[in-house]
């Protein structure tokens, strides 16, 4: 099942006919970086429109830059023309989530789910979509789909201690957000949910340990291969940085770093990237390159917060 056409009035669907490209709804708000690469994809896709890797590598440009309603277009076409391909329809609709069309998302991860009951990915995002639905029973059946089929991965148990938090049941959050944590200590997320946990549960004490180790938490989500490459598809330097920035909050550091670098070079005397690259380098356990890009900052700007907090993160190690 396709998705039907968007109607959100945040950003209307492109008008194109069967044989044009998807091109954003408001061309006026494409920057100049941004409109080169839109080009170069659609120069390729002129020579052949029906090539569904083509259409799908122009949506996810239009993905990684915020057109939400030309991506999803664009991932629709593709999944027009190749079907057996489930990341396309995915990635449609987390365009659609993404632009407010959050009936039309939800009905795409479940069709992809009976389609391609096997692969994690689409049991997370519909799981994800169910619990913002409120469908908590059915959240917790998808992210046990999601565990059964990426156990190592704390993105499952992450979301069944959501949906268990979510129902009122903050005993049975614990083991499944502790599972997460074991899994990976450095992802925010299910430290905060723990918190919670416990909060409800009257133990404050370990409800402020998790509450601090979870400041600032984002959520991560399973890759594939098309959100793979939607971090080198970001033509505008702020959204990089944004990126960059949500990368670090959930944890994601080795992500975070080629867009930091990416972000110094494009101005060296970036203070907020220098000390997310010295905290992301930190947290992989590089404190070698984590102390250079303390240096760096130190030069830039001695007295900011961040470069002196920095400083006692490292100097306690």
């Amino acid at each position: 099942m396709l998705l039907a056409a968007s109607c959100n009035p945040a950003e209307p669907p492109s008008n194109e006919s069967d044989t044009s490209l998807p091109e954003p709804a408001h061309p006026e708000r494409v920057s100049e970086e941004q409109a080169v690469l839109f080009e170069s994809i659609s120069a390729d896709l002129r020579a052949d429109p029906t090539d569904p890797t083509l259409l799908a590598t122009l949506g996810a440009a239009y993905q990684a830059n915020g057109f939400w309603s030309a991506g999803r277009a664009a991932y629709e076409r593709a999944a027009e023309r190749d079907p057996g391909t489930p990341f396309w329809l995915l990635h449609a609709g987390i365009c659609a989530s993404e632009n407010g069309d959050h009936d039309d998302a939800l009905a795409a991860f479940e069709t992809l789910c009976a389609r391609f009951s096997d692969i994690a990915p689409l049991w997370q995002r519909y799981g994800e979509a169910l619990l913002d639905a409120g469908r908590l029973a059915e959240a917790r059946r998808a992210f046990g789909e999601t565990i059964r089929l990426a156990p190592e991965h704390p993105h499952g148990h992450v979301g069944l201690g959501d949906a268990w938090l979510r129902a009122g049941r903050p005993e049975d959050a614990v083991a499944p957000l502790q599972r997460a944590i074991d899994l990976d200590g450095e992802y925010r997320l299910p430290h905060f949910l723990l918190g919670e946990a416990f909060r409800a549960l009257e133990r404050p004490a370990d409800a402020l340990r998790e509450l601090e180790l979870g400041r600032d938490a984002g959520r991560r989500f399973l890759g594939d291969p098309w959100s793979e490459r939607l971090d080198g598809l970001i033509a505008d330097p702020a959204r990089r940085r944004a990126r960059a920035d949500a990368h670090m909050k959930s944890g994601s550091y080795t992500r975070a770093l080629p867009l930091l670098e990416r972000a110094l070079l494009e101005d060296p005397r970036d203070v907020a990237s220098l000390v997310q690259l010295g905290a992301a380098f930190d947290a992989l356990g590089q404190t070698a390159e984590a102390r250079r890009a303390l240096e760096r900052a130190r030069a830039t700007a001695p007295g900011d917060a961040r470069v002196l907090e920095l400083g006692r993160l490292l100097e306690g190690r």
